[in-house]
C-alpha cells in the first residue's frame, strides 16, 4: 500500500494530458499510486498517459468507466479503488510541482493532519500569464476556523490543491453532474477534520482553458440540482446564529452569483434561463439580501449582491441589464 493515491480523470485532453502526467512522476516523494479514471473521451489521453507510464517505475492502474460519468462520478469511482491513507485528486488539464506530494505529505505526518492545503498559480490559457489565487495565511488551523476563512473568502473550495486523509470520503461524494461540485464537498470535508494545515507554497498550476470573462466557460447546467445540494449544505452550515452563519450567506452569494452570470452569459433568450433563474432564486430572500447589503458592505462586492437582488425581484428585468450593462461592469476573478 502506498501513502497516497493521485486521483486522475481523464477525459478529452489529449492537448494538456502529458504535462499533466510528466508533472506527476516526476515528483520528489515516489510512494505514491496513480489511479486514472477514463471516462470515455474517445480521443487519444489514454494512449498518451500509457505510452509515458510505459516508461516509469511507479505504480498505477487505469481504471474504465463503461460510459461518460463526469469529473464527480469519476472521482468517486477513483477513491473507491484506493487504499491509501491520504488522497489527492488533481485535474488532467493542470500540472503540480515536483516536490507537492513531498511536502504536503511531510506536513500531514508531522502535524498529525487531516487536511494540507497549498496555495496555487492560475495559468490563463488566452494570454500566457500566471495568477496567484486565494493568498491563504499560512498555519495550523481547526475545522472551524479553517471553515471561516473559506465561507470568508479567504481560500478556496477546490479539492486538488489539498492531501485529504482517505478516511474523510468514508462518509462524502462528490455530487455527480454538478457544477462547482467542489463547493458543495469541500465544506463537510473541512468540517470532519481534526486539523488543517495551510502551507505558503504555490505547489498546483490551474489552467483556465476560457476567456478572462467566464469562470465556468460554459453554460452551467444541472443547476436545479445544485440549489437542492447548497439548500442541504445551508440547513448544515447556515443555520442558528453567530458568525459562521453570516459568512455561510455570504460564500453562497459569491457562488449564486457566478451561477447567474455565467447562465446568462451564455444565453442568448430569457425563455433559454428562465428555468434556472427561478431555481436560484428559490434560494433568495428579499429581506436577507436587503439587510446583507448593509451588513457585508465592507467584506465583499456589494454588486454581488444586488444583482442576485435584482434577480430576485424580476427575473426578466436582470436578463436585460445583464446584456446591455452588467457584463461589461463586473470583472470576474
Amino acid at each position: 500500500m502506498a501513502s497516497i493515491d493521485i486521483i486522475l480523470p481523464v477525459y478529452k485532453v489529449n492537448n494538456f494530458i502529458a504535462k499533466c502526467v510528466e508533472s506527476i512522476i516526476n515528483q520528489t516523494f515516489r510512494d505514491f499510486e496513480l489511479i486514472i479514471i477514463d471516462d470515455c473521451g474517445n480521443d487519444n489521453s489514454i494512449e498518451l498517459c500509457q505510452k509515458i507510464l510505459r516508461k516509469t517505475s511507479i505504480k498505477y492502474q487505469i481504471i474504465n468507466n463503461k460510459k461518460n460519468l463526469g469529473l464527480s462520478e469519476s472521482r468517486n469511482i477513483g477513491i473507491q479503488n484506493s487504499s491509501s491513507p491520504y488522497i489527492l485528486c488533481v485535474d488532467s488539464d493542470d500540472w503540480i510541482d515536483g516536490t507537492m506530494l513531498e511536502k504536503l505529505h511531510n506536513s500531514a505526518i508531522n502535524n498529525n493532519a487531516d487536511i494540507v492545503s497549498c496555495r496555487a498559480m492560475q495559468y490563463w490559457e488566452y494570454n500566457g500569464t500566471y495568477s496567484e489565487m486565494a493568498k491563504t495565511k499560512p498555519g495550523m488551523y481547526t475545522a472551524q476556523d479553517y471553515l471561516s476563512l473559506l465561507f470568508n473568502g479567504d481560500t478556496s473550495s477546490h479539492v486538488w490543491q489539498r492531501l485529504i486523509k482517505r478516511s474523510l470520503f468514508n462518509h462524502v461524494k462528490f455530487p455527480a453532474n454538478v457544477i462547482f461540485e467542489d463547493v458543495l464537498t469541500m465544506p463537510i470535508l473541512i468540517k470532519n477534520a481534526n486539523k488543517v494545515i495551510q502551507l505558503e507554497d504555490n505547489l498546483y498550476f490551474y489552467r483556465q482553458r476560457k476567456s478572462k470573462t467566464s469562470i465556468t466557460g460554459s453554460k452551467p447546467t444541472n443547476i436545479e440540482e445544485f440549489i437542492d445540494y447548497l439548500k442541504a449544505s445551508q440547513s448544515e452550515f447556515g443555520e442558528g446564529k453567530g458568525c459562521r452563519k453570516l459568512l455561510f450567506r455570504k460564500f453562497s452569494y459569491k457562488i449564486l452569483f457566478y451561477l447567474t452570470f455565467n447562465t446568462l452569459q451564455y444565453s442568448q433568450k430569457y425563455s433559454q434561463t428562465k428555468r434556472d433563474l427561478k431555481a436560484i432564486k428559490s434560494f433568495l430572500k428579499v429581506k436577507s439580501l436587503i439587510r446583507d447589503i448593509l451588513v457585508l458592505r465592507k467584506s465583499m462586492k456589494i454588486n454581488f449582491i444586488l444583482y442576485l437582488l435584482i434577480l430576485k425581484i424580476n427575473e426578466p428585468l436582470l436578463f436585460t441589464a445583464h446584456k446591455k450593462i452588467f457584463h461589461k461592469w463586473f470583472h470576474l476573478p
